[in-house]
């Protein structure tokens, strides 16, 4: 499990694209389970405030693919 923290939705393919290939290329050597990135928001409140809300989708990159289109 890996979890990578970006500024948005669209910065992700930007600093994953560049080394996907090698890191999707690794995965087999540790594990036979498909990867799967789930997409989420991580959402801050305040102490005194109704409790967090987080919501997200998970996709299974597709064969070939390492980086699903955003919807």
């Amino acid at each position: 499990m890996c979890h990578i923290f970006c500024e948005s939705v669209d910065a992700f393919p930007r600093g994953f694209g560049p080394h996907a290939q090698e890191v999707m290329a690794d995965i087999p050597r540790y594990t036979g389970v498909s990867p799967v990135i789930q997409v989420s928001e991580v959402v801050v409140a305040d102490a005194c405030a109704p409790a967090a809300r987080t919501h997200g989708t998970s996709r299974r990159a597709a064969p070939g693919r390492t980086v699903p289109e955003a919807s």
